[in-house]
Parts: C-alpha cells; structure tokens; sequence
C-alpha cells in the first residue's frame, strides 16, 4: 500500500512540472491546455493544412484558401452581384460594374480627390490583371483612420468590369487575408 502511494505521488510530482513548464508531455507543445493541445482556452497545437480550390467567376479564376475561406457563386447573372467569399471577420463581394470613365492613373486620381476615400492606388493581381485599389472611411486624425470597406476595380475587357468589396464583420476583419485573395485572382483563358 505504502508502495503504491509513493509511485501516484512520484507521478503527480512529474506530471505538475510537465504541465507547468508548458511541455505538453510531448503532445505539439501547448501547455495549460489540457491534454495533448485539447480543451482549455490555448491555441490549437495543431495547424490546418492549407486546402486551395480554383473558383471560375466572372472570368476570372480565384485560387480559395478553404481554412479561412467560404463562398457563393451565383450562376446565371450578367449584372449585379457575382459572389460572396466570407472569412474570419470579414466578407467580400465581387460585382460586375458598367465601365468606368477613367482608367490607371486617372480613376487613382479621381478616386484620392473624394472624402470618404483613405487612399487610391494601383494594382495587380497576380494574373497581371491591373486595376485600382481604394479604401474606404472616416479620417479621424492626422494618423488615426477608420477604415469601412476597401473596394477593388479591374477592367476584365473594354466592356466587363468587376468590383471587389471588402467589409468587416466582424470586430478584427482580417483585411490581409481579402487583399491575398484579390490580389491572387488570375484571367480565366477558358472563357475567351
């Protein structure tokens, strides 16, 4: 009896030190978490692979991270809207648009002169799709700025242009993330 007493107590010894220096016992890390990474409020000790799906909308092909990503496509629309990518805090729309007056420098410089525009930039995805890329908000001071949506313009042909939405959703939009997605768009040849 006193034996076995000895060994749980030997054992709880180790196990406290184990779980106090965060070790995990060998499980990926994660202490204070509970066993093996599982239960109590750490960070998952293990990472998602990352699942990629190509999404063929309005011309252009959309290379989808399905660990941050879900969507809709809306087949059968000319105009309006096109799809809806939701991530963490964040959604995006994509919008086909009548064509824009101006073009490149001439939309960035139209679109820097209104109030509710952060910034205007020009861009590409990496498709080599060029467009113009302008946020959207408040100023609130000289460095201080609320930032309420970010929009994403491209000329797919001389009479089909698309838009892009970015808002948040959420209290920590990821916007990183909506700009990887954007950006990585790419031509879609099989429908020309």
């Amino acid at each position: 009896m006193f034996k076995a007493l000895l060994s749980v107590a030997a054992w709880c010894s180790m196990a406290a030190g184990l779980l106090a220096s965060g070790g995990g016992g060998g499980c990926g890390g994660g202490g204070g978490g509970g066993f093996c990474g599982f239960g109590g409020d750490s960070d998952s000790a293990f990472e998602l692979p990352k699942v990629e799906e190509d999404v063929a909308v309005g011309g252009l092909t959309i290379k989808l991270d399905r660990t941050k990503w879900g969507y809709s496509v809306f087949d059968g629309v000319r105009d309006g809207l096109l799809a809806r990518f939701v991530g963490e805090d964040i959604e995006v729309t994509l919008r086909r648009m009548a064509p824009l007056p101006l073009e490149g420098r001439s939309l960035v410089e139209a679109l820097s002169a209104k109030q509710d525009v952060l910034y205007a930039r020009a861009v590409a995805t990496s498709g080599a799709l060029r467009g113009v890329k302008a946020a959207y908000g408040v100023r609130q001071s000289f460095a201080l700025r609320a930032q309420s949506a970010v929009r994403y313009f491209f000329a797919v042909s001389d009479r089909d242009w698309l838009c892009f939405e970015a808002r948040p959703t959420g209290k920590v939009p990821q916007w990183q993330d909506a700009n990887e997605l954007i950006l990585g768009a790419k031509s879609d040849r099989s429908q020309t």
